[in-house]
């Protein structure tokens, strides 16, 4: 009787976490502690454990979900690992000496993947065989030496977040526009001097990321980014923006530092959700005064301009709690004038 009543709230038990949410799911560091329950190992994280390959016993642990092997020294990934049917998330991320054709030969015979983390791991090309991965929702290729991406990156239907920063990409296809879903894209640190007008087709997009590439001009299909709340334009070379970026009605967080703006467009002012604008390092000789206009704007970063002073207009901006005006030629006098107009929660940095 016992022994029933012990399987009975095995499975109970079992059941209770597996419907868990998955931040809530225990996370096993070594194969030694996972042994000794492994029913619920459900993520398992043996990052950093100097492995040369994925451990046999990992195949015991049948409702595994997570899987994160990164920074090892792992060669190969075992052909069987499909027979892991419940795993949703693999990291293979920092394994150096990882064989491309090995990965991808495994992976195909992992369709149900949702989420894939290949990061830094010396590729110089996005396998074309990984757009069967068509349940794919989150895809990391960055910190490799990726130049060009496939046209067929289009067939990742269900795709949320694509991170392909710290490559050495310079032009994106225009099947880029097929990504309905994609919400975050970040391109960061790679060789863009221009996009391409279908990224304003990409209509679920929340945060863009094109901070430290070489961009000229930003798309005037920018606009179309209705959804869009995060645009990172640090470190390029932009002098301008097109009218159309009026359109980002839900804009928060609009990054422009370390450009080579000497003024603000006025269509700016459109932007009535903006919290968050960033102009450090440009080449402003007068305070943009178009920028009064943005009510909900709570931090400013006009620092290492060429601003002398600012006008009393910006009490407009009432919702202001951060101004950082540091390394600009402001006297000491104009500093008292711009601490007296301004509400005493407002921190302003000289």
């Amino acid at each position: 009787m016992l022994k029933y009543i012990f399987t009975y709230l095995s499975i109970c038990i079992t059941t209770i976490l597996l419907a868990q949410p998955e931040e809530y799911y225990l996370v096993f560091q070594d194969i030694q502690s996972a042994q000794q329950t492994p029913k619920v190992v459900y993520h398992l994280n043996l990052s950093e454990s100097n492995l040369k390959s994925v451990p046999d016993e990992v195949f015991k642990f049948t409702n595994l979900k997570i899987l994160n092997i990164s920074a090892n020294d792992i060669h190969y990934l075992p052909d069987n690992l499909n027979q892991l049917s419940e795993l949703h998330t693999l990291d293979i991320s920092s394994n150096r000496y990882l064989h491309i054709e090995n990965v991808v030969e495994v992976l195909q015979k992992m369709p149900n993947l949702k989420h894939l983390i290949i990061s830094k791991n010396n590729f110089t090309k996005m396998p074309i065989e990984l757009t069967t991965l068509t349940q794919l929702e989150i895809l990391d290729l960055s910190y490799n030496q990726i130049q060009t991406l496939p046209a067929k990156i289009g067939l990742f239907k269900n795709l949320r977040v694509l991170k392909l920063h710290r490559n050495q990409i310079n032009d994106l296809p225009t099947e880029i526009e097929m990504l309905k879903k994609l919400r975050e894209l970040e391109l960061s640190y790679n060789e863009f001097e221009v996009l391409p007008l279908e990224v304003g087709n990409l209509d679920s997009l929340k945060i863009l990321n094109m901070q430290e590439n070489q961009l000229v001009e930003v798309p005037i299909t920018i606009g179309n980014l209705g959804e869009l709340k995060t645009l990172n334009l640090n470190g390029n070379q932009l002098n301008e923006l097109p009218e159309t970026i009026s359109g980002l009605q839900n804009l928060e967080v609009l990054e422009l530092a370390a450009n080579q703006f000497t003024a603000l467009p006025e269509d700016i002012q459109y932007l009535k959700n903006l919290k968050k604008l960033n102009c450090f390092s440009n080449q402003f000789e007068d305070f943009p005064l178009i920028i009064c206009e943005l009510k909900k704007l709570e931090e400013l970063n006009l620092a290492s301009n060429q601003i002398s002073t600012l006008s009393k207009r910006i009490k407009a901006l009432y919702n202001l709690q951060l101004l950082n005006l540091y390394d600009n030629p402001i006297s000491d006098i104009n500093r008292k004038k711009i601490a007296n107009c301004l509400p005493e929660h407002v921190k302003v940095r000289f």
